[in-house]
């Protein structure tokens, strides 16, 4: 029953998606723990270090890189500022909505 949803699904997609043209598939590889939101962004995070973002209505979506390695425990998103934390104690910062994402701190330099 799972897997003829799932079908379902993407048929559905597909003939939606085609007749407009911007129909792209891209695998995800890992697992989505929570989400993070503000009136204009929009983020899903997880595993490995990624994310799922919108920000235009959650019309489109593109997976980033948050952290090289290590989880996302935890996001704050506050007008277009984001701030997120690893489980291996990394900081990494944005203030252009998740666009470009720089190193505030290492779980090194904590201890």
């Amino acid at each position: 029953m799972k897997y003829l949803i799932i079908i379902s699904f993407f048929i559905i997609a597909l003939n939606n998606d085609l007749a407009s043209n911007n129909f792209e598939l891209s695998p995800l590889n890992f697992n989505l723990k929570r989400i993070a939101a503000t009136d204009d962004i929009f983020v899903a995070y997880g595993s490995h270090g990624s994310a799922l973002i919108s920000s235009d209505g959650q019309k489109t979506w593109r997976q980033i890189k948050v952290f090289e390695s290590g989880n996302i425990i935890n996001l704050f998103i506050e007008e277009n500022a984001m701030t997120a934390f690893s489980d291996i104690g990394d900081v990494n910062v944005s203030e252009d909505g998740g666009i470009n994402l720089r190193k505030w701190m290492t779980g090194a330099s904590v201890w």
